[in-house]
Parts: C-alpha cells; structure tokens; sequence
C-alpha cells in the first residue's frame, strides 16, 4: 500500500511539473441600441431588454467554425470561446482566451475582439438595417494582462493521482485474494493430511490383531 501511494504521489508530482499551465485573457462588449431608439435625450442603458437574440447571433457568428479554424492554424494549442454572459439580463457578448503563453493568450484576445464591430455591423448589413438604427457596442472589460490558469494542470494530476490509487487498491486486493487462496489451499491440503494420517493410524491395530491371531506359535 504504502510503496503504491509513493508511486502515485511521484507520477502525480511529475505530471504537474511536466504539463505546461495555460493562460487566460478575456473581453466583455455590451451591446447598446441604436440611436433611433434611444433618442437625443435618451439613456441607452434603459433600452438594452430587446438587444438578447441580437447578442445571440453576434455571439455564433464570432464563435464559428472558421474563427476556431484560423485560430488553431497561427496560435498552436489555442481555443477559445465567445458567448454571452447567461448571468447578467444585460447583452453582454464574453471572449475567453486560453493559449500556452501570455502574449498568445492577449494577441488571440485582442484579435477577437477587434472582430466583434465589425461582425455586428455585417450581420446588420445583410438586413440592409439603416445607418441610424444600427445596434453598437461598448467595450466593459479587456484584458492587458493575461492570467495564469493552472485549470489543464490541475485536472490532470487528478486524473493520474485517481487512476494511480484505483490501481494500488486493485493490485493490493488482487494480491490478498492470490494470498488468500494459496492460504485457504494449503490448510486443506493439511487437513486432508491430517485426515489420511488419522485414517492409518485408526486401521494399524487392526493389522497387528489380525497377525498375532494368525500365528501358529501362539496356539
């Protein structure tokens, strides 16, 4: 037990020390109406209720197939995801950026970003949606520093320390179960012994009555 738990504590300290932690950097817009509902006067925030599937389908079209695609090719071991902030009523549009190093990780961020006007203005476009009633956007956060995220990292020496127990537990179980066996075997091996012994000794006098009958000196 104790040999497996060295083991698997060893395997699990090489794996945190041996898988590279990513970084992380991130984006929020809000999406704010366009100037024809506002008004001159009027607050853009206390029009943003409507704003939800427009978020929606800015959000798919930054997150396409093809983005990831690009992506992948000039940041190797990048992802990415952009989606809205489910937790916020607010359109709020969120870019997440993991890459194994900083710059990557704000680079991929800042490429995203830059894309989020003008993915708004074309799908808009396709609509043929006047000047004047086009949907904006304002930035809420952008990353200049990029987190480490240990997340990768952490998952995995989990797995390994996990599956490294799991497998100490079966070895020492099977290993009983071999013992316990052999053990089981040879006690009845001597009992079985034990049984023929008995048995011999039970028929010996019989032998010795039987001979010392048959002698003729003896009559």
């Amino acid at each position: 037990m104790l040999v497996g738990i060295v083991l698997t504590a060893g395997l699990a300290a090489a794996v945190f020390i041996l898988v590279p932690a990513s970084w992380t950097a991130r984006a929020s817009v809000l999406i704010l109406p366009p100037a024809t509902v506002v008004g001159e006067t009027g607050n853009p925030y206390l029009f943003l209720g409507g704003l939800g599937q427009a978020s929606d389908v800015l959000a798919k079209r930054l997150d396409a197939e093809d983005a990831h695609t690009s992506a992948e090719e000039r940041y190797s071991g990048a992802e990415f995801t952009v989606g809205t902030d489910r937790g916020s009523p607010a359109p709020v549009i969120l870019i997440e950026v993991d890459a194994p190093t900083a710059d990557e990780a704000l680079e991929l961020a800042r490429e995203l970003h830059a894309q989020v006007p003008l993915e708004l203005v074309a799908m808009q476009r396709d609509l043929d949606v006047p000047s004047d009633a086009l949907i904006t956007k304002s930035d809420i956060t952008v990353d200049t520093v990029a987190t480490l995220n240990p997340k990768t990292r952490i998952q995995l020496t989990a797995i390994v320390a996990t599956a490294g127990l799991a497998l100490t537990v079966l070895l020492i179980g099977l290993v009983d179960g071999l013992a316990r066996r052999r053990r089981d075997r040879t006690e009845a091996e001597l009992e079985e012994l034990d049984a023929i012994q008995a048995d011999d000794r039970l028929r010996e006098p019989v032998y010795r009555s039987t001979a010392a009958t048959d002698d003729p000196a003896t009559a």
